[in-house]
């Protein structure tokens, strides 16, 4: 599936024998969100939501735009959930795969807002983005 707005469209591409999509897809601010329902396996993943968010995030000296892309898709994730009724159904945690483009550099010390708040869920108050500190704390 290809978003259909803007000049930064993300492709997803999944395989019909192993998930399907459960609704169409979300185009947001430079992202792409697709809920699936997994086919395949004998596990506890067999027949559970995975949502896929794939992103070309702003480049440049954005952190803070950066951030809210990636708050607005996982909140879109979170209202979804609630108006599929996920959470009576499927009693895990969500399953959600962010990928793409974060625009982040990986081999400059520090971390950014996108990276804190993908892998711990917060992004402190009076963050200093550590590539951009001549640009003060991020505000929003």
């Amino acid at each position: 599936e290809i978003a259909a707005k803007g000049r930064m469209r993300c492709a997803t591409f999944w395989r019909p024998d192993v998930v399907q999509p459960v609704l169409e897809p979300i185009s947001k601010d430079r992202t792409l969100i697709l809920p699936f329902r997994v086919l395949t396996g004998d596990g506890p993943a067999c027949n559970q939501l995975l949502w896929v968010i794939n992103a070309h995030l702003a480049a440049g000296a954005e952190p803070g735009r950066r951030l809210r892309q990636t708050h607005e898709a996982l909140q879109t994730v979170a209202k979804q959930r609630k108006r599929l009724q996920a959470d009576k159904v499927d009693l895990h945690k969500p399953a959600v795969v962010f990928c793409g483009d974060l625009n982040i550099d990986d081999e400059l010390e520090g971390r950014s807002a996108v990276d804190c708040l993908l892998t711990e869920g917060i992004v402190e108050k009076g963050f200093v983005d550590p590539f951009y500190p001549n640009l003060g704390a991020i505000t929003s």
